[in-house]
């Protein structure tokens, strides 16, 4: 068993400073996860909220089918695509982590039917963007509807930070 750092939760400083690099018309959030299946839908609940509070963002909520958007995604032409997913990257439950492209396989993606890479190059044969993955490290993925509290509580900091900078812009 891999042993856990003491902290690896991203500042959340790092996440606004990336989000300010682009107008809220050039991001598409590409929310994912499985609702069945405890924190793995925890892209699913940010997606839902986000979608009911700011209009100004393009915001997708592909649930375990990220392919299915494919054709969207290029037909939107972003200049940023930031999935929020739920990733195992060995740390404590509810931890951040800015994952970039170059990282992505490092990470686990086995909930969902293709790798992000895959999917990243089909839509980069189309359109050019940047990418980063806002990775959330799962307590539990079990059977059930239910999330761990650290997961619940840095999806609603996301979720909180992403409200604040587009509704000061719009």
């Amino acid at each position: 068993m891999k042993q856990l750092l003491k902290s690896t939760t991203t500042n959340f400083e790092q996440i606004r400073k990336l989000l300010c690099n682009y107008n809220e018309k050039e991001v598409c959030f590409l929310c994912i996860g499985n609702s069945l299946l405890s924190d793995d839908g925890i892209g699913c609940y940010i997606a839902e909220l986000l979608s009911s509070k700011i209009k100004e963002i393009t915001l997708i909520n592909a649930e375990n089918t990220p392919e299915n958007y494919v054709s969207k995604i290029i037909n939107l032409k972003p200049k940023v695509l930031i999935v929020i997913d739920a990733v195992e990257f060995s740390s404590h439950p509810g931890d951040i982590r800015i994952i970039r492209e170059d990282e992505v396989l490092s990470y686990s993606y086995s909930t969902h039917s293709l790798s992000m890479n895959m999917i990243i190059d089909y839509m980069r044969m189309e359109v050019d963007f940047d990418f980063y993955l806002i990775g959330i490290q799962p307590g539990t993925i079990k059977l059930g509807s239910y999330f761990s509290s650290e997961v619940l509580e840095s999806a609603n900091k996301l979720i909180g930070l992403i409200r604040s900078l587009y509704t000061q812009k719009s």
